[in-house]
């Protein structure tokens, strides 16, 4: 009968060791998708799927000089996504951002890649803005205190009411018989790149750009629209191809040309010159708003 007692001890004795170390050793899950992702050279937004059995976080390493990549969130529990914004890339080098998501001793990285906008390859006259013009470069010139804006019609009531109360702002114009599109003079102590960041924020913006001036006397503006025109031998998936590339937006197609639009937050000048010099492009150039300046 002690033999017996002692036998059912040690087996609730294993029993106990077995039970510890199977929680000890609970499986650690984590999967997320590790193909490097390539972003536009204007930037965007992307998404990271993320499947766990517990709580995971997740960083941009080297954040500090990484400051063009933000995630929307840093942590979570199960399955979720990250979304992950990318600004522009300003500057003449491709840069690279990793993202690490951790769960437990698992982890996972996907790295961020972004290159620089083609039209950036070529030389041009310091701080001068220039478009295409079958094929010669004409210059331009930024007017000072001026901003060339447009708003989706849904929105003009509540973007007219942030006009008027928005003290940095002198003169609003509409733009001709654009009843969407207004012409902005800003005040001399206003710092006119900043108004516009703050203004790319607001809800029913189409375009937020400078408004130019050009060599000929013309004053110029430009939206989110561009004009384009490619070569015969090229595909319609290279085509596109290039459209994904900027975020472009197709609006109309003809014969002779095709009309897209970019996000507000890209500069259509610069993706309209890097288009222009892409080997597939015949002609590309920002759809101009023009004025004739009286001298």
């Amino acid at each position: 009968m002690k033999k017996l007692l002692k036998f059912t001890a040690l087996m609730l004795f294993l029993s106990g060791i077995f039970y510890s170390c199977t929680e000890n050793a609970k499986i650690i899950i984590l999967e997320v998708d590790e193909t490097p992702m390539e972003a536009a050279v204007y930037g965007g937004e992307y998404s990271i799927a993320i499947t766990s059995n517990g709580n995971w976080t997740a960083i941009v390493e080297d954040a500090e000089n990484a400051g063009w990549c933000i995630l929307d969130k840093n942590a979570g529990t199960g399955a979720g996504t990250i979304t992950v914004s990318i600004a522009e890339n300003p500057g003449f080098e491709e840069r690279n951002a990793l993202v690490k998501i951790m769960h437990g001793d698992a982890s996972k990285t996907i790295l961020f890649s972004q290159k620089v906008a083609e039209c950036k390859a070529y030389a041009w006259i310091p701080d001068k803005k220039y478009y295409y013009f079958f094929p010669e470069k004409i210059y331009l010139d930024e007017v000072a205190h001026k901003i060339f804006l447009k708003i989706d019609t849904t929105y003009l009531h509540e973007m007219q009411q942030y006009l008027q109360s928005n003290n940095q702002i002198e003169q609003i114009d509409v733009f001709g018989v654009y009843y969407y599109i207004y012409v902005l003079t800003t005040t001399e102590n206003c710092n006119t790149k900043a108004l516009m960041a703050d203004l790319k924020k607001q809800a029913g913006v189409k375009s937020v750009q400078p408004f130019y001036l050009s060599m000929n006397g013309f004053e110029l503006g430009i939206t989110d629209e561009i004009m384009i025109s490619f070569r015969d031998d090229i595909s319609q998936q290279e085509i596109d191809e290039l459209y994904r590339k900027y975020n472009a937006e197709l609006i109309t197609v003809t014969e002779y040309y095709q009309k897209f639009s970019v996000p507000v937050c890209y500069d259509a000048l610069e993706i309209a010159n890097a288009m222009q010099e892409n080997e597939l492009v015949k002609d590309c150039c920002p759809n101009f708003y023009g004025t004739i300046k009286d001298h």
